[in-house]
């Protein structure tokens, strides 16, 4: 029986340009944060390839971007350097269990390679057979926002997503932050615009699965 899946395939943005320790610490910080996805949805599957690209196959197509962007923002924030990543995340129907991911020829898995390929570099790529010109209009401002945050900024981001929006409190105090901050760092990096979308990105694909 097929099952509809979301698949990302994506790279590091520079990774020639780091130092050797620089890299080996951005993909610690990778699989670290990969790691902690998993653990809530322990059926990913994710493997890594000449040491700057991975892969991972989300069988929860619905909730596939929502992890994708708390990678991106994990990496915007965790590190005390400058990691950006290029992620290209595609859909399709597969035959479930997927154990391996190393050379498969499901179109999901090849869609999601070539998308990779024709994205600019730390952008965010979708692609979804119901997905029209203003849903990838929206692609657009969203990887413009993203471009534009600051590293305090991506890590509130990132605990308010991550964490399933709760109360400003709780992410003060996790972060030992005043509320007021919080809600600063927020606004300024238009989190109701992302959540939004993210809201939208999940309608779509429920609507995929009828």
């Amino acid at each position: 029986m097929l099952s509809l899946i979301a698949v990302e395939t994506s790279d590091i943005v520079g990774s020639t340009k780091l130092s050797r320790p620089e890299l080996n610490t951005a993909i610690t910080a990778l699989k670290s944060c990969i790691a902690g996805i998993s653990h809530e949805s322990n059926d990913i599957v994710a493997e890594f390839y000449r040491g700057d690209a991975f892969q991972i196959m989300y069988p929860n197509a619905v909730s596939s971007f929502k992890n994708l962007l708390i990678i991106k923002l994990y990496m915007l924030s965790h590190l005390d350097f400058t990691v950006k990543i290029t992620q290209s995340l595609a859909l399709g129907s597969v035959s479930l269990p997927v154990k391996s991911l190393n050379d498969r020829m499901d179109d999901v898995f090849i869609n999601s390679g070539r998308q990779l390929d024709i994205l600019d570099k730390g952008e965010i790529g979708i692609s979804i057979n119901s997905f029209a010109g203003a849903d990838m209009l929206a692609l657009s401002f969203l990887n413009r926002l993203i471009e534009g945050l600051s590293a305090k900024q991506a890590l509130v981001l990132y605990w308010y997503i991550k964490d399933n929006y709760p109360e400003h409190k709780k992410i003060a105090a996790k972060l030992k932050m005043t509320r007021q901050n919080v809600n600063t760092h927020l606004l300024r990096g238009n989190a109701d615009l992302i959540r939004g979308f993210i809201n939208h990105f999940e309608t779509v694909v429920k609507g995929e699965q009828k």
